[in-house]
This record gives C-alpha cells, sequence and structure tokens, in this order.
C-alpha cells in the first residue's frame, strides 16, 4: 500500500506527484511509455506523425507565465535546477497591417495601440490599477464566476478594448475566445501575474530550453529523488470505490489501495459506473 496513487504522469499528475512525495510515498500511473501527457517533446515519428526523426516537437503548450502557479511550483519543489529555464521576449502581434510590440512601461502603454483611443486608454490603466491593488479573496468572490463581459461593462472598455484583452487572454491563457463564458476572475489573476512578470523581467514568458517535455522530466526527477514511483506503460482499468471514496486501482489485474488519497489527472476519459455495482468506476 502506498498512501497517494496519482492517474496521468501529464503536468497535472506530476506536479501533484512532486508536491505531495514530499510528505507521502506516491505512484503515478499512465498507460502511455513517456511522462508529460500534452506536456511532452517527442519528435514526429514518437508522436505517430511522420517517420521523421530529426527535430522534436511540443505537443501543447511551449511557453508559460513568468510569475503564475507553474514557476511558482518549479520554485517551491526545486524542480528549475534539472533543466535550462529560458526567459522568452514579449512577441509582437499582427494587428491592422503592421506587427505590434507590446507595452511595458506607463509611456509605452499611452503610445501603443494606436487604433485605441486615448480615453480607452485610460479606462485600461484605471483597469490596471485595479488588478495591482485587488485581493484574491475579492477576486474570488466577486469575479470567479462572472463572464469577462460585466468585467467590461464594469471598467466601460470599448470595443477595441474589450478586443484587446479578450484575444490577447485567449492567445496567451486559455484556449477559449468567447467573453460570455470566459471568466473575469481567471483575467484579473493572469493579468497579475503578467505585471509582476513585466516589473521582474521586463518580459511575461518563459520556456525550457530542448522543450516543455524538460520540465515535466525535471518533475519527475524531484519525484523520484522524493522516494516516488513511475509506472509508465500501465493502465489503469478500474478506481475502486467504497462509501463514496476512492480506495483503490486496479492495473494489469492487480489491485493497490491509496491510503491518503487517489487523483485521477488523465486530460481525456470516459467513466461509467456499472449499475448495481457501486463499488467501481471503469475507464
Amino acid at each position: 500500500m502506498v498512501d497517494i496513487i496519482i492517474v496521468g504522469a501529464g503536468f497535472t499528475g506530476l506536479i501533484a506527484g512532486a508536491l505531495l512525495s514530499r510528505k507521502y510515498k506516491v505512484v503515478i500511473f499512465d498507460q502511455n511509455n513517456f511522462i508529460g501527457g500534452r506536456a511532452a517533446t517527442r519528435t514526429p515519428k514518437e508522436w505517430g506523425w511522420t517517420d521523421r526523426t530529426d527535430y522534436s516537437i511540443d505537443f501543447g503548450h511551449h511557453v508559460f507565465a513568468m510569475n503564475n502557479y507553474l514557476e511558482l511550483v518549479l520554485d517551491l519543489v526545486g524542480a528549475k535546477r534539472y533543466f535550462n529555464f529560458k526567459l522568452v521576449k514579449m512577441p509582437y502581434f499582427y494587428k491592422n497591417g503592421k506587427l505590434h510590440k507590446p507595452p511595458v512601461g506607463i509611456l509605452e502603454q499611452l503610445r501603443a495601440y494606436p487604433w485605441i483611443s486615448f480615453r480607452a486608454k485610460l479606462q485600461l490603466r484605471k483597469f490596471l490599477k485595479y488588478v495591482k491593488k485587488v485581493s484574491f479573496s475579492e477576486v474570488i468572490e466577486k469575479w470567479a464566476y462572472r463572464p469577462l463581459n460585466d468585467l467590461y461593462d464594469e471598467f466601460d472598455f470599448d470595443e477595441n478594448a474589450r478586443e484587446l484583452f479578450t484575444d490577447g487572454f485567449s492567445a496567451g491563457y486559455q484556449t477559449l475566445n468567447d467573453p460570455t463564458k470566459n471568466s473575469a476572475g481567471d483575467l484579473i489573476l493572469c493579468m497579475k501575474a503578467y505585471l509582476k512578470g513585466i516589473r521582474k523581467y521586463k518580459t511575461t514568458l518563459f520556456s525550457a530550453e530542448g522543450g516543455v517535455g524538460k520540465i515535466a522530466e525535471a518533475l519527475a526527477k524531484v519525484i523520484h529523488q522524493n522516494g516516488g514511483e513511475m509506472k509508465l506503460n500501465t493502465r489503469v482499468s478500474q478506481i475502486i470505490v467504497k462509501n463514496n471514496k476512492a480506495v483503490a486501482v486496479k492495473a494489469e489485474d492487480k489491485n493497490l489501495r491509496g491510503k491518503k488519497n487517489i487523483i485521477c489527472s488523465t486530460s481525456v476519459f470516459s467513466a461509467r459506473s456499472n449499475r448495481g455495482r457501486q463499488n467501481s468506476t471503469r475507464f
């Protein structure tokens, strides 16, 4: 028996494992023969796309926000020492036939985005001041479950300002480009991280030399050094539930109990409860 069982060796599972293995005995299962899930760096042949093996590709994100949750965890568990942490210069973006540089200082903010009126820029400045001062508890209580449009209305954003934040937010932090569905709270918290990164590094982005898979490998190394285990090529076919609590997993026809907890961090799965049997969930 181990303390904690984690199903899935993607970023979520690896981060949970790196944090929890500092105190508990952790084992991570993954049906793949590699770690990282969508946060892996592999050749096109390894991904099953072509026969090319002369270069590698990040399947998912390849740059990340400074001063955000991932960097916090990497510092907390000591994973940064196991890969080459690289700052990435702020990327330009294309609008109205021209390339534009995201502003850093106050003067740049006022001069940037020529299609946005001066009045609208003042409203944006007002919003950014609010972002700096607002507490985490207020963000959660007031904005976490409200859409971006509510936030835009409160700060009197015009159409161009709304487009700037919606497109920038979805490109940098989300995959959804819909101000009626994206969380206003998420945007505020992401902007907090953005502003801290600008102040500290003059950029908001970082990556790993050699690809995002190097970060996954660093987290796995932390887990191993803490006494945790990684079981790859091992599919968890069942999570055993008793009294509404997950107590064990079934893998390779063997049951393994989790003394403390079981975490399922698979990215895409289908689960069904067997009718008449309330003690198991199969995948």
